[in-house]
């Protein structure tokens, strides 16, 4: 409803088996911030350029990636330099063995992470 209201276009593909090793506190916490961060981003830009576009996905390692939003790169620089948001997402993705990649290259933000699961239905 939030990009909706904003006219940012999204597009979510998600396909992950319902049970996996990730807490759900840590798996909120790291969705709301990464949701948070784009949608931010997106309101920062020209109503023409908004998007958010993610893909999850799970096979042996939990797959976040990319999460693309237009973004001016002021934002983006600082944002990792002050963002808690982006503190905790690195620290949950440290926590399951990955890394928290971020970039921005064509006024395009991108966050990426491989998170290690264990899943019951043992991909």
């Amino acid at each position: 409803e939030i990009a909706n209201d904003n006219c940012i276009k999204f597009e979510c593909s998600a396909n992950v088996p319902e049970q996996i090793s990730i807490a759900d506190e840590d798996l909120c916490v790291f969705l709301e911030n990464m949701f948070d961060n784009a949608i931010e981003a997106c309101l920062k830009t020209d109503t023409e350029h908004r998007f958010i576009k993610t893909d999850i996905k799970a096979n042996k390692n939990f797959r976040l990636s990319p999460v693309q939003t237009a973004v001016l790169k002021i934002l983006y620089l600082t944002k990792t330099i002050h963002g808690y948001g982006i503190i905790a997402m690195n620290s949950i993705s440290e926590k399951y063995n990955s890394i928290l990649i971020i970039d921005c290259t064509d006024n395009v933000f991108t966050v990426k992470t491989n998170m290690s699961i264990i899943s019951s239905e043992g991909e």
